[in-house]
């Protein structure tokens, strides 16, 4: 517990480093853009940062990770029929390589609980993962045995 503490530390640090030399940049660039802006003519330079925000708007609306991907029912080990994104699943390959375990260990994982297992058909043998499940097994199983 105490090295995660560590971990999340270490990496806000890292963090806040990074905004201070993004700061640094961008006044850099403020320093150097500032004479020729305060030539602009202000409903022109008015006008031009309305089309570059709409510009921006639509990026981000057009963006890949904004628009959902293919959603399909699946049934949790309840029998529970729930909608999941595709995006939110992975198989069991992907799993075991992400997670750096043998096929056999995750079976032992996905036995005892620690992982959801997610089915099309109860009667199916394909199995899905929550991503999100496995990157956080990652995080309490395979970063502590030092598989990753």
């Amino acid at each position: 517990m105490l090295k995660h503490v560590l971990l999340i530390i270490t990496l806000l640090s890292q963090i806040l480093s990074t905004l201070k030399e993004l700061l640094f940049f961008v006044k850099a660039l403020w320093r150097w853009l500032e004479p020729m802006v305060n030539r602009i003519d202000p409903a022109l330079l008015n006008e031009l940062i309305h089309t570059l925000l709409d510009y921006l708007k639509r990026r981000l609306q057009d963006s890949p990770d904004q628009q959902p991907g293919p959603i399909a029912e699946y049934y949790d080990q309840n029998g529970t029929k729930q909608l999941y994104d595709e995006r939110q699943l992975m198989t069991i390959s992907q799993a075991t390589r992400l997670l750096k375990i043998s096929r056999f260990k995750l079976d032992d994982m996905r036995a005892t609980g620690k992982l959801c297992t997610l089915k099309k058909d109860p009667n199916d043998r394909e199995v899905r993962l929550l991503r999100s499940e496995v990157e956080a097994a990652r995080v309490w199983y395979s970063i502590p045995k030092g598989k990753v």
